[in-house]
Order: structure tokens, then C-alpha cells, then sequence
């Protein structure tokens, strides 16, 4: 099976179809799922992950650098793999065809860049095609099993979905402000200076799809791809300089106000996250440079 990019910006989070198939085999590199049903997994190119969980939860869920949003992605990546293996044993146990759904993927976010992972490895390593388009009309037995599929995890992501949404809202106030302004302006123009003629960060980007996209297949896109990230990381490090410090102040007085909500995360999340692990068979998997 082929292996396509997929980029996608919705509210700035760059969703990249990495499927995560080493959290349902235990495989210490990530692989591709089928894109046409659940049987046999068919092998991609692959990027490092770790399995070691972070001292304090608070940076997996409220990550204010690149660094920290791997293991962002590797919560939301656990998280949709419980699901999809809910369904698949569901669609199995009624001995049915398990409906078309996206397989588990890390999402890295576009206001976080992870500029040490994009240095290494460009904008698009492992993305795959991903899941066909949904079944327009499941059988009565295929939404019993979305269903269970939605309840395997409902607890855990109850406990940390709205307010790490609330984090992210109030991350994407600091774009706004004066100096992350000024830092952007400088951005474009730093991109200028290499040769990259673009007006913000979102068109560097169609920028980046359409020169991939005109080399998928020949041996320019590798090469190509490195570069254009080379530039990104030259010019975006600058900006990162002033904004993180930025988002460490704000995720201070964030979790300051926060507080009981953040001691109860503190205490619970490992425990429930270490109960889902024997349930699963294997170990939360975070991406890794």
C-alpha cells in the first residue's frame, strides 16, 4: 500500500496520520494499519517512540514546547486506540465488518511546533492515507459497537478533555500579542531572505504541500522536503524564543487556577492510564526524535 502526506490545519493543530500501531502490538517503532480494514497491518516507514511516562502529568496535558506535545500526542493516540480496539473486538465478537473509522494517530500542533522532531524528520514522516471515507449507513450492529467503542475510554477522557481544551483556548491568545507579533513579522521576512517568498506561517505551509505534492514519487522529495524544514526551524526558533517563556508564565497561572482540578489529574491520570495499559496489553507509546 502506498504511503501518501496527509497535512491538515484545522484551528492551527496539524493532524498527521501516524498510526500507531506499536501501542497494539507492543513494537517499539510505530507502524502503518491498513487503510481498508483491520486485518493484516501493513509496515511504514517508522519513527522512534518511548514508553516513559512524564514526572508530572502537567506537561503532557497543558505542553507549553515542542518537546512536550509528543507526549500530548501520545495521550490523545492512547486514548483513540483503546477506542479503536474496542470496535474492532466488538465488530468481531457480532462477526461483522468493523466500520471505517480513522486508525490512531498522533496530532502535532502547528502553535507548538516541535522543532527538534521537524529538524530530524521533516513535516510529514509517517503519515499514511489513513481510513476511507466513513460508512454512510452502518447496520444497527456496526453503531453498537460505536457505542462501545465511545464508552471504553469515556471515563479518562472525561477527566482531561475540557480542560485541556480550555488550555489550548487560552494558548492561541498569545499569537496576538505585541511581541509574538513582531516575531512573526520577522518570521516572514527570515523566509524571504532564503528564498521563500510567503505573507505568514499558513502559506509557507501551502507552500510546503504544493512543492510535495509535485514530487510525490521521485527522489527530489526527500531532499526537498529536509530543506524547506531547515528553513522553517531557522525561522521559526527566533519566534519559539519569544513565545515559550510566554506560554510557561500563562500555563503557570493556568494551572495556579486550576488547581483542585490539576491535583485530582495529578493523582488519578497514571493509575487510570496504568489500568488501561493491562487492559490493553501494552504500553502508552509517545513519538520521539
Amino acid at each position: 500500500m502506498a504511503i501518501a502526506v496527509s497535512r491538515v490545519v484545522v484551528s492551527r493543530v496539524v493532524v498527521s496520520t501516524v498510526v500507531v500501531l506499536a501501542l497494539m502490538t507492543g513494537c517499539g517503532r510505530a507502524a502503518a494499519k491498513p487503510t481498508t480494514g483491520p486485518s493484516t497491518p501493513t509496515p511504514a516507514p517508522s519513527v522512534p517512540v518511548t514508553h516513559q511516562l512524564p514526572d508530572d502529568i502537567v506537561p503532557m496535558l497543558f505542553p507549553a514546547n515542542g518537546a512536550e506535545t509528543r507526549w500530548t500526542q501520545g495521550l490523545t493516540a492512547y486514548l483513540q486506540t483503546v477506542q479503536y480496539n474496542a470496535l474492532q473486538d466488538c465488530a468481531r465478537s457480532y462477526h461483522i465488518a468493523a466500520p471505517n473509522v480513522p486508525p490512531p494517530m498522533f496530532v502535532r500542533y502547528l502553535d507548538i511546533p516541535d522543532l527538534a522532531f521537524i529538524r530530524v524528520h521533516g513535516f510529514s514522516a509517517d503519515t499514511a492515507t489513513g481510513a476511507g471515507p466513513p460508512d454512510e449507513t452502518p447496520s444497527a450492529a456496526q453503531r453498537q459497537c460505536l457505542a462501545a467503542a465511545a464508552d471504553a475510554d469515556r471515563a479518562l477522557r472525561a477527566s482531561v478533555t475540557a480542560l485541556q481544551a480550555q488550555w489550548f483556548a487560552a494558548l492561541s491568545t498569545i499569537r496576538e500579542q505585541p511581541p509574538v507579533a513582531a516575531a512573526y513579522r520577522d518570521f516572514t521576512a527570515c523566509l524571504g531572505q532564503r528564498g521563500l517568498a510567503v505573507s505568514d506561517e499558513n502559506d509557507f505551509f501551502t507552500l510546503v504541500d504544493s512543492r510535495l505534492h509535485h514530487l510525490d514519487g521521485q527522489p527530489a522529495r526527500e531532499p526537498t522536503e529536509h530543506e524547506l524544514a531547515a528553513h522553517y526551524v531557522a525561522c521559526t526558533q527566533p519566534v519559539e524564543a519569544v513565545r515559550e517563556p510566554q506560554r510557561q508564565r500563562l500555563r503557570h497561572q493556568f494551572v495556579a487556577g486550576h488547581a483542585g482540578q490539576v491535583t485530582t489529574l495529578r493523582s488519578s491520570l497514571v493509575p487510570q492510564l496504568r489500568d488501561l495499559e493491562k487492559r490493553l496489553g501494552t504500553p502508552i507509546s509517545f513519538p520521539a526524535v
